[in-house]
């Protein structure tokens, strides 16, 4: 190499440095100089600024590029709640993150949160959520896993509140690895399309638990929730009591050709508000399901357009026998 070669080189890496420490949240000098360089590193704010350890390469020009090999995304020790835009679009479609850890988090409870924001991610295998308890921003969680092919392990299992118009709208749709969801703690879900389509197209699907969830309001709160399903067989509703928003549960279980049976235990006169139609098509494109419903409520929905054309399924079968 010669001379004139080994100067550019150097003059890169001294960039590349620098350019590091700007990305980071860092202070650079008016010189850039190697000389300044331990002082500007140590002005990085603690947890890196931005997340550290993500292996992007910055060329000789200054062009900082995508990540060059597989690695993991944690938040900053401390983090309990996202600031609005925190992490909007910041991992799109990033094909060598392999795994997302936000144990931390406690709530998200901003527009735009983390709306995009590991939209697309191939590579990921698993995301840890398992401390979050609240989603409340109108955008909060938009589509920021959709079509994490690769998906397989997802802690969701202290969530208790999703709330705001599209707070988890399409947010884990795609996930065609994914095989099972605890939300056994979540207890509401309100908004007009707070969970729209949230776990809709994930192919491997076969069980949800959403034994405690109890509200579930706003307009199409769980529209499209679980639509395009097909291995989904088992859902649990054991203690939904308010079914409010006039098309709560519209094309929730579309698609889902393993469904064979839902029950509804804890619905009764009063869940209803004044909404006729929260079962509109429920069961789209499903056929042969038993539906469960409480002797009680018959003379309330008996006669709803819905159960009595079987929630658009064929086949259905709607049995007042809880």
């Amino acid at each position: 190499m010669s001379i004139a070669s080994q100067l550019t080189a150097l003059e890169g890496n001294i960039s590349n440095a620098y350019n590091m420490v700007a990305q980071r949240g860092g202070t650079v000098p008016a010189r850039k100089n190697m000389e300044n360089l331990d002082d500007a590193i140590a002005t990085i704010p603690s947890g890196g600024g931005q997340p550290s350890g993500i292996p992007r390469g910055v060329s000789s020009s200054g062009v900082y590029g995508k990540p060059t090999s597989s690695y993991s995304f944690s938040l900053p020790s401390g983090a309990t709640n996202l600031e609005a835009w925190a992490l909007y679009y910041a991992f799109y479609s990033s094909l060598n993150l392999t795994s997302v850890d936000m144990g931390t988090l406690t709530e998200i409870t901003t527009s735009n949160a983390a709306t995009y924001a590991f939209y697309s991610c191939n590579g990921i295998t698993s995301v840890d959520l398992g401390s979050l308890e609240t989603v409340s921003g109108v955008t909060a969680l938009q589509y920021a896993f959709y079509s994490c092919i690769s998906l397989a392990n997802l802690d969701l299992s202290s969530l208790t509140t999703v709330s705001g118009s599209n707070a988890m709208s399409n947010c884990f749709s795609s996930c065609r690895s994914l095989t099972s969801l605890d939300l056994s703690s979540l207890t509401t879900i309100s908004g007009s399309s707070a969970m729209n389509s949230c776990f809709s197209g994930c192919s491997s699907l076969t069980t949800v638990d959403l034994s405690s969830l109890t509200t579930v309001s706003g307009s199409s709160a769980l529209s499209y929730a679980f639509s395009y399903d097909p291995a989904l067989s088992t859902v649990k509703l054991d203690s939904l009591s308010v079914l409010t928003g006039s098309n709560a549960l519209n094309y929730a279980f579309r698609n889902c050709t393993s469904l064979t049976s839902l029950s509804f235990p804890s619905l009764t006169t009063s869940s209803f508000g004044s909404y006729t139609n929260q079962f509109n098509n429920m069961l789209r494109n499903c056929t042969g399901v038993t539906v469960h419903f409480p002797a009680a409520i018959q003379s309330t929905i008996g006669g709803w357009t819905d159960v009595t054309n079987g929630f658009g399924g064929t086949n259905t079968t709607v049995l007042f026998d809880l």
